[in-house]
């Protein structure tokens, strides 16, 4: 499987709740394993704006992808989930493995996305993703 975690920056997650994401992301890899021949692993960070954090492929082992879940920054901005999501469809998936089930996971508060002039509502956001064949589920934190 391609799994993309779409993981929560924003200032309405607490930082006790931030550290939650983090094992919950290497929870989940640690339980589907990482290898080139086998599960991959990407991350997008989304606050004010969303960052690839780590590309499918980047990190062969567990144990790297765990280091680099360990190093991201709370970034403490707006909630752009529709940028997270975006990036994920236009940057992430389109370095998928064909033939592979893929798989976005965002993980947020459940809060709900910052309403500005500018964002995109969810269901359009995430749909780039869902007509390339990626399911796309939410876990709330």
């Amino acid at each position: 499987m391609d799994i993309a975690f779409i993981i929560d920056s924003s200032g309405s997650i607490r930082r006790s709740d931030f550290q939650k994401q983090k094992n919950f992301v290497k929870e989940i890899v640690k339980s589907f394993g990482l290898a080139p021949d086998h599960s991959q692993a990407a991350i997008v960070l989304f606050s004010t704006s969303a960052s690839v954090q780590a590309r499918f492929g980047q990190y062969a082992t567990t144990e790297e992808f765990a280091k680099a879940v360990d190093a991201l920054r709370h970034e403490r901005g707006f909630t752009r989930i529709d940028r997270g999501l975006n990036l994920a469809a236009t940057v992430i998936f389109p370095e998928a493995r064909a033939g592979v089930p893929k798989l976005a996971l965002l993980i947020t508060d459940g809060v709900g996305q910052t309403q500005l002039a500018s964002t995109k509502d969810l269901r359009e956001a995430s749909e780039p993703l869902r007509k390339a064949g990626v399911r796309v589920l939410a876990v709330g934190i």
